[in-house]
């Protein structure tokens, strides 16, 4: 530990740090990490640390994250239901919480009445000592950082162009809080710590961007290089095309709010089926939908994964249509097993990252033969062979633009829409 740092000192060492050419090679889930241990060999003691960043994104208004040490536990989110993904990136002397969350989340109550919020509103730094701000407490965070020893906390805005913003906190479990001028250095290094997290920003803001639009798996792919027309990859997968049925009936009857609340309620079951058990979504095709579930070394029956996947689709729809029987979803799925190429496809001007192959078009044609038999989940025999599950055959048909027969099977017991 370094000798009790005047406020000169401090500033050039922060500066120092946030400056450092190893920041741009460093994970952007990671920027607290190198920040805290900095303040920590000063002997700071830093017990907390968060930062909020306020993003462009069709779907996430803010991505938030918070350090703690490794000894100490991350504060229950269990009651925040804004919360679209949350993973943690877990160091030596400390562990990173990251949260996404929809828009929406700064109209909750719990951010309204947090010292960020505050901070926002002023455009002002702020530092307050735990134990004079907590009758009443000012804020409704304050007592459980008491409990856990904090004894000063300090939220500081750094200006970033619109509609951007970004906002750090910094709590200690100093006696007496934080060292004299400690929110006067904060506040001095602030140009440099928007030096330092503005690639990240940009970093975060294309991954998650492309993360939306094609997938996180794909979006990873893009961002790392594989952009050029006609990269494409040979692989192993389970596909599956789903297609929500009635749906011209759908559009005569229900309003366009209806029918986009209607539609949203069933792409969101399906995602979150699919993406629990290991599959991604590529595209949607009109009122369907095209994923995968890739084979990898290490991933096991992916045929299972991907019925299970449906059956949990199956029992999200059975609830979704309990609780509304006016609007019922109903849909037919498929899903087959073969090879297919993944990658950059398209027009010189316009480029789509998708997968390609005879299986792909197997499995739009099995999901019709699916709905024209009133089936909920139609299986080829490469699926059905592998998984637990019984099955039944359902017989020998010609597809549509294919000369072999295929085998066509159902689950046995499979859950009804209604």
């Amino acid at each position: 530990m370094i000798a009790k740092p005047t406020p000169e000192s401090l500033f050039e060492h922060l500066k120092s740090c946030l400056l450092d050419h190893a920041r741009l090679h460093e994970d952007v889930d990671t920027y607290l990490h190198p920040l805290v241990h900095s303040l920590n060999e000063w002997g700071l003691s830093i017990a907390g640390a968060s930062v909020v960043l306020r993003t462009k994104h069709p779907q996430l208004e803010m991505l938030v994250q918070r350090w703690h040490p490794t000894t100490s536990k991350e504060v229950s989110v269990d009651d925040v239901r804004t919360i679209v993904q949350h993973y943690a990136n877990q160091k030596a002397d400390g562990t990173t919480e990251v949260y996404l969350l929809k828009h929406g989340h700064s109209n909750q109550a719990l951010y309204l009445k947090s010292p960020f919020a505050a901070v926002e509103v002023s455009g002002k730094a702020e530092s307050w000592i735990l134990n004079e701000h907590m009758n009443p407490p000012a804020f409704p965070i304050f007592p459980d950082l008491v409990t856990r020893g904090h004894t000063e906390y300090c939220v500081v805005p750094v200006p970033m162009p619109a509609p951007y913003s970004f906002m750090i906190s910094l709590s200690t479990k100093a006696p007496g809080g934080f060292p004299d001028d400690f929110l006067e250095t904060m506040i001095k290094t602030v140009p440099y710590i928007r030096l330092s997290v503005a690639h990240k920003v940009e970093r975060i803001m294309m991954t998650e961007l492309l993360a939306a639009y094609l997938g996180r798996n794909t979006a990873k792919q893009v961002a790392s290089g594989r952009i050029r027309h006609g990269d494409l990859q040979s692989l192993q997968a389970v596909i599956g095309f789903v297609d929500l049925r009635g749906f011209t009936a759908l559009t005569e009857r229900l309003n366009s709010d209806q029918l986009l609340a209607l539609m949203g309620s069933f792409y969101s079951s399906i995602d979150r089926s699919v993406t629990k058990y290991g599959g991604e979504i590529l595209k949607f095709i009109g009122d369907g939908l095209l994923f995968v579930f890739p084979a990898h070394e290490d991933a096991t029956n992916i045929c299972q994964s991907a019925v299970d996947a449906l059956q949990e689709l199956q029992m999200r729809i059975h609830k979704a249509n309990k609780k509304y029987p006016e609007t019922p979803i109903r849909y037919a799925a498929a899903l087959h097993e073969g090879h297919v190429r993944y990658g950059n496809i398209g027009a010189p001007k316009r480029l789509d990252f998708t997968v390609i192959g005879a299986a792909v078009n197997q499995t739009v044609r099995l999901q019709e033969l699916g709905s024209d038999h009133d089936l909920t989940l139609i299986l080829s025999r490469s699926v059905a062979d592998p998984i637990e599950q019984p099955t039944e055959l359902l017989g020998s048909f010609q597809l549509t633009g294919f000369k072999d027969h295929l085998m066509a099977y159902t689950l046995k017991g499979s859950m009804d829409h209604d």
